[in-house]
């Protein structure tokens, strides 16, 4: 009975989210969250800049580079947080290199993906 009680305390331990491993996936998907405003505005911007370009009316792309700023600060403190919510990786450079090496695969920066086709 004593040996049953020993193993069953050490597999719950095991598998508690607690002693678990790094979830690399979902920082992954966190990463690609704080990624995703920025890079629709930055979709945004290319839009408006070729349309600008053409009508030569800035007051729309003056609009969203001012929007920007607010994006680009929401954006930091959702990646300030994210050493808070994954201590294992926040505090390990390589997990962090790794991380972000993933979520560049997982969340492609679609402004990249544009000027590629271009």
């Amino acid at each position: 009975m004593r040996t049953l009680f020993i193993t069953s305390t050490a597999l719950l331990l095991f598998a508690s989210p607690v002693f678990a491993g790094p979830d690399f996936n979902a920082a992954e998907k966190d990463v690609c969250k704080c990624l995703e405003a920025p890079q629709n505005q930055a979709m945004k911007m290319m839009e408006l800049f070729d349309k600008a370009q053409a009508s030569g009316e800035m007051s729309e792309l003056q609009a969203a580079r001012d929007d920007m700023q607010g994006i680009i600060e929401e954006s930091g403190r959702c990646f300030a947080a994210l050493p808070e919510k994954y201590p294992e990786i926040g505090n390990n450079e390589e997990r962090q290199k790794e991380v972000m090496a993933n979520a560049a695969r997982l969340c492609p920066d679609p402004v990249a993906r544009v000027s590629m086709n271009q």
